[in-house]
């Protein structure tokens, strides 16, 4: 679009600066003409109508040439301004994206399963319906706030379409051992403190393991959305 701009403004001006001479000519071909045929163009111009053809011809090119640098100058600069604002929008949009995946991070902290009050199983119920009901929170808006689970054939980018394939795949493997350990914890709750006691030490591999994927999930996120933040730069900051 650009270069049939700039195409149309190089035509523009070498039309506008060939006119004259083009007139100049097909005037001195007339004059060649019999004087029967001299009616079509104005006979016994001299240098003083030529002088002043050129001063009112070239004072309404300065004209037309002011008045266009103008018009592409404004043009310029709301483009500029359309570009920034849209810039403006999806930096918003990736600074939502990155509170909703801060707050999946949250959600997947294993000092949830480290901390308890023995004396109060009630309590620690309570504490762990809480976890289940933000984590099911958590799931719901990067599914559908994100890309993340977008179909790959969707992402034209094949480096983020790889980037957000490890971050989908560090994101289920959290998810699932994450939900998984809250549902043994809430069920040994509700068989009393001995099967709770007993399922805090059969699920200390599955801490390992939790900790583990959760800083899988902190450096995949990391890179997923520095990688967004570079290809919004190359769009928008060129």
């Amino acid at each position: 679009m650009i270069k049939k701009k700039n195409n149309f403004s190089l035509y523009l001006i070498i039309g506008i600066l060939c006119f004259p001479f083009i007139v100049n000519i097909v005037m001195v071909l007339f004059e060649q003409l019999p004087n029967n045929y001299k009616f079509i163009l104005a006979n016994d111009l001299g240098n003083k109508e030529w002088l002043s053809f050129w001063g009112s011809y070239l004072s309404g090119i300065a004209t037309f040439v002011s008045v266009y640098v103008m018009y592409r100058m404004n043009e310029k600069i709301m483009l500029n301004q359309r570009k920034e604002a849209i810039y403006n929008h999806e930096k918003e949009k990736l600074n939502e994206l990155k509170k909703i995946l801060i707050q999946a991070l949250e959600g997947f902290e294993v000092t949830q399963f480290l901390t308890f009050n023995m004396s109060d199983l009630e309590e620690n119920r309570k504490k762990f319906q809480i976890y289940q009901e933000k984590l099911l929170k958590n799931i719901i808006n990067v599914e559908l706030l994100s890309d993340i689970y977008a179909p790959d054939n969707s992402i034209d980018n094949i480096e983020l379409r790889l980037i957000i394939g490890t971050l989908r795949d560090s994101y289920n493997d959290i998810n699932i051992l994450c939900s998984s350990m809250i549902s043994k914890y809430l069920t040994a709750l509700s068989e009393g403190e001995e099967a709770f006691i007993k399922i805090i030490d059969e699920t200390k591999t599955d801490k390992s393991l939790l900790s583990k994927h959760y800083l899988d999930l902190r450096v995949n996120s990391k890179l997923y959305l520095s990688y967004k933040e570079k290809l919004m730069d190359e769009k928008f900051r060129k």
